[in-house]
């Protein structure tokens, strides 16, 4: 159906431009038997020279109408072409390649059949215009030879021209006869090419239609075929859990797995692949909380790293990150950082310095952060009047006058009532019927207390008649030995105290004459000593001295004793002091601008002279100066020295085996030395005790040396302290 119509119209030129080509060659024939009358007549030479001219328009119409079928015939070829692709891709999208082949071969065949037809036609039409271009140019030849002659003989035919216009007309009348009859022979033939160009057109509806049918059938086929294609390629098409990409299954973004086509399924699997460290949501890896980083799956494996992100000011502990310890706040990891601020908490009660709280200055308590705020309080320390230290224990006195003791109880020294070996490394409310105490005196198990009412009690060990009872019986629980009393010191095994009125009286041991009397005394009940206007007494472990109120000092005892009584060995000053330890004493010399003078046994380097290792005595006037001025305490424990300057520095000098020096070291120190401690109010060290204790203008104290039975207050966990400790004990 598609070459129809091209078809037809070529045909119908063809046909037409033969016929004309056949009435020019009969015309033409005519004209060459009538070339002797023509020769000698000029008006036929005219006329056919008219008629030549006709002729060759319509020549020239068959022509461009020639040209005009075959361009016809080149699109038709065209448009056929292009239907006979579109009709192949069709069929090759519908039915298999031998299917479509078959189809097209059927369909070629036809259409090879009829484009020979076509072109047969062609050829012919071909073959007659080259014929009639040949019979023109013949012609056209004579014609010219014709035209030559006609005008050389022109002056000798003339006579006769209107005859020969009479034969022109007359051959002129016979042409168009001829033509005539050739368009009616034209017509004929145009006719039976239409009757046989519509039984071709019919022959090839009959074949279109045969292959119509079947195309019809094969579509079908190829619809069947189809479907059991679309059954495979659905089998195809389901990949595997966690696998994309059917027909080409393969493990999806973030899996991995070998599959495998079977022949009708995919076998094997895909799995999570691990996320890299520090990440997690497998298939989807991504950095964990607190990281940041950029992850991409490349191929089979994840590619990228996850780091720690920074946490927000004042805050620590990534990729956990919390605010740091004296913060608080709310911190929130959203997307890719840290949300939230961290702001330091309020300090409790009684402290400052936040975000690192502290007590604060005057009070004590431990504080402690649990995370979200400070635990814990900050109580008052209270201002200790008086402290003492005896070989295993140590003593003090509250602003509210009550006494605390820490260390062993073996003797009944705390004077609570039992005698049972207690050791505290907490103080412990000693003499609980006390509430009115100024000064306490701690000795080698046994201790004794003065009252702001001048009453003196005592407890403890009494091996020595040292409580002033009148017996050598111990006491558990305090006893009043005497009254009227300012001031009170005890020495190893003895004990003495000056009165109101300048007395001083002794008791307890005397086996070295520490007492200055003739026998030992167990009770201060005797006739006091022969001293009188006394103003400070200090007792050695086995020696006495007395600073009168002239600044004369006396000393009795061990280093001291030239018979009976107190000896006179020198003057400090109505506003000096004296401190005795083990074996040597110092002094506050008020007249010499408070310089430290020193005397006695000098092995370990207690007199501060800068020697060590000499076994001797040094006088009272031999005496060194360690400090040449500015003190304003002194101390003396039972190998060892110490001093408040009156810029707040303490110095200590002497035997330290155990850091009662508080220098930070065991190292003996022959010379005053420095301690790391500021802020002092008093110092002590008992004639018998390895430690010191110094108490603070802020409140409190600190101790340090030996703590073999927790005397310095800070339990027992550590056998010795080399330099000074806060007591984290608050007193009640």
């Amino acid at each position: 159906m598609i070459l129809q119509q091209p078809l037809r119209g070529a045909c119908r030129f063809k046909w037409l431009a033969l016929a004309l080509l056949v009435v020019f060659a009969a015309a033409h024939a005519s004209a060459a038997t009538d070339d002797a009358e023509m020769d000698n007549a000029p008006e036929t030479l005219a006329a056919s020279t008219l008629t030549l001219g006709r002729l060759g328009g319509i020549v020239n119409w068959l022509l461009r109408a020639h040209n005009a079928t075959r361009t016809l015939l080149r699109e038709t070829r065209v448009k056929l072409a292009a239907e006979t692709s579109r009709a192949r891709a069709a069929e090759a999208r519908l039915t298999p390649r031998w299917v479509a082949n078959s189809i097209n071969a059927s369909c070629l065949g036809q259409i090879s059949k009829e484009m020979r037809r076509s072109l047969a036609v062609e050829l012919s039409l071909g073959q007659a215009m080259s014929a009639a271009r040949a019979a023109f140019t013949e012609t056209t030849g004579s014609l010219t030879s014709e035209v030559s002659r006609a005008l050389a003989s022109d002056a000798s035919v003339q006579w006769d021209i209107e005859m020969e216009e009479t034969r022109a007309v007359n051959i002129e009348s016979s042409l168009s006869s001829s033509l005539s009859v050739e368009v009616s022979r034209a017509t004929t033939t145009d006719v039976s090419l239409s009757t046989a160009l519509t039984v071709e057109t019919a022959r090839a509806s009959a074949v279109e239609q045969q292959l119509s049918s079947a195309l019809q059938g094969e579509i079908l086929r190829a619809t069947t075929i189809d479907a059991a294609l679309g059954q495979v390629f659905n089998s195809l098409s389901v990949c595997p859990a966690n696998a994309v990409g059917a027909p080409n299954c393969k493990c999806d973004s973030g899996f991995t797995g070998t599959l495998t086509w079977t022949g009708n399924a995919w076998t094997g699997s895909c799995i999570a692949a691990p996320c890299p460290l520090n990440s997690n949501g497998a298939p989807s890896c991504q950095c964990n909380d607190g990281f940041v980083g950029a992850l991409a799956w490349v191929g089979s494996a994840w590619a990228g790293v996850c780091s720690v992100a920074a946490c927000p000011a004042n805050s620590n502990g990534g990729p956990a990150c919390t605010c740091n310890s004296g913060f608080t706040g709310a911190l929130t990891w959203v997307g890719n950082a840290w949300t939230g601020t961290c702001a330091a908490a309020a300090c409790p009660a009684s402290s400052n310095g936040a975000p690192a709280c502290v007590c604060n200055s005057g009070f004590l308590g431990t504080l402690t952060w649990s995370g979200s705020e400070w635990l814990g309080t900050c109580e008052q320390i209270p201002q200790l009047l008086h402290l003492s230290t005896g070989r295993t224990h140590t003593c003090g006195i509250t602003a509210a006058g009550l006494v605390r003791c820490w260390g062993t109880n073996q003797y009944g020294e705390f004077g609570i009532g039992t005698t049972t070996s207690l050791i505290s490394s907490s103080p412990v409310a000693a003499f609980p019927s006390v509430t009115n105490a100024v000064q306490v005196a701690c000795g080698q198990g046994f201790t004794c207390v003065l009252l702001a009412t001048g009453a003196m009690l005592c407890s403890g060990t009494n091996s020595h008649g040292q409580l002033g009872t009148g017996t050598q019986a111990p006491l558990s629980t305090p006893a009043q030995v005497t009254t009227g009393v300012t001031q009170i010191s005890v020495g190893e095994r003895h004990t003495c105290a000056v009165y109101t009125n300048g007395d001083m009286k002794c008791w307890g041991d005397n086996s070295i004459s520490q007492l200055g009397l003739f026998n030992s005394y167990f009770s201060p009940s005797t006739a006091p000593l022969a001293l009188y206007g006394v103003k400070q007494v200090s007792c050695g472990m086995y020696f006495t001295c007395a600073l009168h109120t002239s600044g004369l000092v006396y000393c009795a005892g061990q280093y001291h004793a030239m018979g009976v009584g107190f000896n006179q060995i020198g003057n400090i000053g109505s506003d000096g002091s004296i401190a005795c330890g083990g074996g040597h004493c110092c002094a506050i010399v008020a007249s010499s601008n408070n310089a430290v003078k020193c005397w006695g046994n000098r092995y370990f380097g207690q007199l501060g002279d800068g020697t060590t290792g000499i076994n001797d005595l040094v006088s009272f006037t031999a005496a060194p100066t360690p400090i040449a001025s500015g003190v304003a305490r002194i101390t003396a424990g039972w190998l060892h020295s110490c001093a408040i300057e009156t810029s707040g520095a303490v110095k200590c000098w002497g035997h330290n085996a155990n850091g009662q020096l508080g220098v930070g070291s065991t190292d003996w120190k022959p010379l005053p030395t420095a301690l790391a401690i500021s802020g002092v109010k008093s110092i002590v060290a008992g004639p018998s005790s390895y430690h010191t204790c110094v108490v603070l203008l802020a409140g409190g104290f600190r101790c340090f040396g030996e703590n073999a039975y927790g005397q310095l207050g800070v339990g027992l966990s550590v056998p010795s302290i080399l330099s000074p400790t806060q007591i984290a004990t608050v007193f009640i």
